[in-house]
């Protein structure tokens, strides 16, 4: 993934991105899950969201939460 900025609520819901030198506010979570895998050895533990920004953008971002980054993973057309 890309590496980009996230502003979270509270409940590390995002309600803002900032992605090449843009600033998206989060308009809705359209989906949102977990992934926990690899324990037995280098562990990935990230937790995903689909979201639609105001500025009209539908991506997919994940919080890596071992390494605390949050990343692009996907941008729809």
């Amino acid at each position: 993934g890309v590496p980009i900025a996230v502003a979270c609520d509270p409940l590390a819901t995002p309600t803002a991105l900032s992605w090449q030198g843009n600033h998206h506010r989060v308009d809705r979570i359209v989906e949102r899950w977990r992934v926990d895998a690899g324990w037995w050895r280098r562990r990935t533990w990230r937790e995903y969201f689909t979201l639609v920004t105001a500025t009209g953008l539908l991506v997919t971002i994940y919080h890596d939460v071992r390494a605390g980054d949050w990343r692009l993973q996907r941008l729809y057309d």
